[in-house]
């Protein structure tokens, strides 16, 4: 039976994260091995992640979705959160064996054994609240860490905002910095789980400006870098994430896993560099970037997606875009982004790929990019309309006549004219001048 003070189940660093979750490939080609997914993630957010999967594969694929479901059920038994626990029951809806039913029994006990606990948490707390009012030498320490237990234990039995409140008070005893700054990415962690990006996003920015007043350490700098790059996609400003992405160091690791592992660094990082940035800007942003380097070696599919773009085999890209697909779709944060950024890619290679040509074959093109040559047709309309390509399409040869955009070198060649016209007028000036200058022979 759970009694108060035991919490060191939940009650997690974010470097025992790293420990915890194996490094095993979850998506080998296009096959998505799901147990192998979620034991990247801790506890609570392991099952918040497949009750994603879950939701998004529903009607879709229920294989999938129900494989998700059972990992979530066994996990949430683990837990004290036995509200967690009945939405999992809820989505699996009879439709497992008896096992995965409802167990009343379990709920019971816990929530039994909550009551009960919860109370002598309040009073530890606030008999160590006052003994540090009356000034006990040994009081502040013994009430951070009672107000830290409320703080994780209110947290795994799902009173989020309790557990909020907690945190706060934790705050208020802590004089060291590294646990100040624990303190404030569990009120991070609160406001993704919430939903409320703007907050987060907020929160970390604001981290950010005070980093010098309390010491700020380098591992939670770049925690806070990977959360506002995430902030950032939910807001669709992927340039911003992937600067963010980017900058986050490889200290980070998958000790951040209550958030971000360490392939979602990589793969959100990855595509949205892909969708905003230039292929001359690749080369310093990423292949030279050591820290990211370490990101994209968990996840070898998008490290050979980055060079299968840079070495213009587009045929590969989109066959790595199509296996990415199976997972991302299903993605707790990218599943409603996936496709937008999959479409600025696209189209970057496109332009990417008439960019070296003056005709071009429009069966050759439909081949190399997966489509047929009419659904080509409407994507080259779009980025001329869009002025991302200057060229005509002759639909009857099926060819692609890229224009050449000489107005550098016509203006080069302008500039070029015009010096010589200045050189010569100067000549004529100088030569007039000399021609009509008054001067005196000396004859002797």
């Amino acid at each position: 039976m759970w009694e108060a003070g035991s919490s060191t189940n939940f009650d997690i660093t974010y470097q025992e994260c790293n420990s915890m979750t194996p490094h095993l490939p979850f998506l080998m080609g296009n096959q998505f091995d799901v147990q192998a997914y979620a034991d990247k993630y801790p506890s609570r957010t392991k099952i918040i992640r497949l009750l994603s999967i879950a939701h998004h594969c529903h009607g879709h694929n229920d294989d999938r979705e129900l494989e998700a479901l059972k990992i979530a059920y066994k996990e949430a038994k683990k837990g004290k959160d036995v509200q967690l626990f009945a939405t999992v029951v809820e989505k699996i809806n009879g439709r497992l064996s008896p096992e995965y039913d409802m167990d009343e029994d379990w709920c019971n006990e816990v929530i039994r054994n909550w009551k009960e606990n919860r109370v002598r948490l309040g009073e530890e707390a606030s008999k160590c609240q006052d003994d540090y009012e009356k000034g006990l030498a040994y009081a502040e320490e013994d009430t951070k860490a009672a107000c830290k237990k409320a703080a994780n234990m209110f947290y795994m039995h799902g009173e989020t905002d309790a557990a909020r409140v907690w945190y706060l008070a934790t705050i208020r005893y802590c004089r060291v910095e590294l646990e100040y700054w624990e303190m404030f990415m569990r009120f991070v962690l609160l406001f993704i789980e919430w939903g409320n990006f703007p907050r987060a996003q907020y929160t970390a920015i604001e981290g950010l400006k005070h980093k010098q007043d309390f010491n700020m350490d380098s591992f939670t700098e770049n925690t806070i870098h990977s959360t506002i790059g995430l902030t950032s996609i939910r807001h669709r400003s992927f340039t911003h994430a992937a600067l963010r992405f980017l900058q986050t160091g490889k200290e980070v690791g998958n000790q951040f896993s209550m958030i971000l592992a360490d392939h979602d660094i990589a793969t959100y990082g990855a595509l949205c560099t892909l969708a905003t940035f230039e292929q001359e800007e690749l080369q310093d942003c990423i292949f030279e970037n050591k820290d990211f380097q370490s990101y994209l070696d968990s996840m070898i599919e998008v490290k050979e997606l980055l060079h299968d773009f840079c070495s213009r085999d587009y045929s590969s890209v989109f066959r790595r875009l199509a296996n990415l697909r199976e997972w991302l779709l299903f993605d707790i944060h990218l599943f409603d982004r996936f496709e937008e950024l999959h479409k600025k890619i696209r189209n970057k290679a496109i332009v990417q790929y008439v960019r070296p040509f003056s005709v071009i074959d429009l069966k050759t093109m439909a081949e190399i990019f997966n489509t047929s040559v009419e659904d080509l047709k409407k994507e080259l309309v779009a980025l001329i309309l869009d002025n991302q390509i200057k060229a005509k399409i002759d639909s009857i040869q099926n060819v692609l006549h890229v224009r050449r955009d000489d107005t550098i070198a016509n203006f080069k060649k302008l500039l070029e004219r015009c010096s010589e016209i200045e050189r010569d007028a100067k000549t004529i000036l100088l030569f007039n001048a000399v021609f009509n200058y008054p001067f005196v022979r000396n004859e002797e």
